[in-house]
This record gives C-alpha cells, sequence and structure tokens, in this order.
C-alpha cells in the first residue's frame, strides 16, 4: 500500500457532513461534532486519510509545548547551555482509523506521514510530536510501536499518558539514508495537495 498513489490527506471541508465510526465513542463524537469548532476557533487542524472519497482514518493536530523531565532534557541536549522551560512541540490531538480499515497499518502510516510533515513544511520550531494517548494496552502498544517514548512514569495511573517523539534524530536519519528520499517526495505531494485544498 503507497500512500502517494492510492490516498490522499485532505483538510476538513467545513461545509460537509461528516460520517465516521473508528469504533471509539469520544473520538466518533470529536470528528463528527467538535472538529470543525475547532478548526473555526484555530485550537486544531483536523485531515481526513481518504481513498475514492471513503474515509479511512482521521486525525487533528495542533501547536503545544512540553516541559521535559531532566532525565529527558540530560540525554536530548547534553552539551546545551539554552535551559529552556518549555519545548515547542506539535500534538495529536485525536487519531481513529475507520473500524472497517483497522490492523492494516494506516495509522502507523499517519504517523510517519506526520513525522515528514513537520520536517519538510515546517514553519516554525517543532522538536517533539506529542500525544495523550490513551491509557490501554492496544493505544499504548500502538504508539510504542511506533517509536513513542513516555514522558514520565507519573501518569501510570492516570486516564491518558504522556508519549512523545523527538523529530530530530529522524532528520538526521532521513538527510543521510537513500532509501528515505522517495517516502519524503511522496509526503511531499501529500502536502502540496493537502494545502492546495
Amino acid at each position: 500500500m503507497t500512500t502517494s498513489s492510492i490516498f490522499e490527506i485532505n483538510p476538513l471541508d467545513l461545509t460537509k457532513e461528516i460520517i465516521f465510526d473508528c469504533d471509539d465513542k469520544d473520538l466518533n463524537d470529536f470528528f463528527s461534532n467538535d472538529a470543525k469548532e475547532y478548526q473555526k476557533s484555530l485550537l486544531a487542524k483536523t485531515y481526513l486519510y481518504v481513498n475514492n472519497n471513503e474515509i479511512f482514518a482521521m486525525f487533528s493536530v495542533s501547536n503545544d509545548s512540553v516541559n521535559l523531565t531532566d532525565e529527558i532534557r540530560t540525554r536530548d541536549y547534553p552539551k546545551s547551555k539554552q535551559n529552556l522551560k518549555t519545548y515547542p512541540t506539535v500534538k495529536i490531538g485525536r487519531l481513529g482509523v475507520s473500524r472497517l480499515h483497522q490492523n492494516k497499518k494506516i495509522g502507523s502510516n499517519i504517523l510517519a506521514f506526520l513525522k515528514i510533515f513537520f520536517l519538510v513544511n515546517n514553519k516554525t520550531g517543532c522538536r517533539y510530536i506529542i500525544v495523550n494517548a490513551y491509557n490501554n494496552t492496544r493505544a499504548l502498544r500502538f504508539y510504542e510501536n511506533n517509536e513513542m517514548k513516555y514522558l514520565t512514569e507519573k501518569d501510570k495511573n492516570k486516564k491518558t499518558r504522556i508519549m512523545y517523539f523527538d523529530l530530530l534524530p529522524y532528520h538526521n536519519t532521513i538527510q543521510k539514508e537513500e532509501k528515505f528520499k522517495r517516502s519524503i517526495e511522496e509526503v511531499k505531494e501529500l502536502i502540496k495537495k493537502s494545502l492546495n485544498e
């Protein structure tokens, strides 16, 4: 399944009714009823992952920031003299895959897209991708399998857990390895389409 030849990523059309079921009541409610208001208020931007006008997945992103633990700050900025209180991020506010198309790596494709999207189309600083993942085995395993790490252990017993992905090592990797060039070009084409809608 190649995203460039089969799928398109389109911004949410505020004039159209959304019919979407990802088997999660909270996510369905957000995408059907709240996403448009968030977009109108400039709180989040929602995108549709579509094929032949069928919605395979939806996701919302917004600007955010994160307080790093001392351990992460020391590891990620070992020689830095900067002592920032917060670090710039993009937050995946919602991500849902249609119940008809789950377990096909669509969610992983979207995360791969976002990693490159915020490197090649970054208008402001963005060091991390973060998500407040539902604290259940399925959700946590999904983000773990997509190389996201836990920000802290203090939220281990809470409803959601903050997870993050550091874009800088990924950026350095894709600059060096030939195998990433095609995927970057494919994502650039998807970005062009999504921005021109």
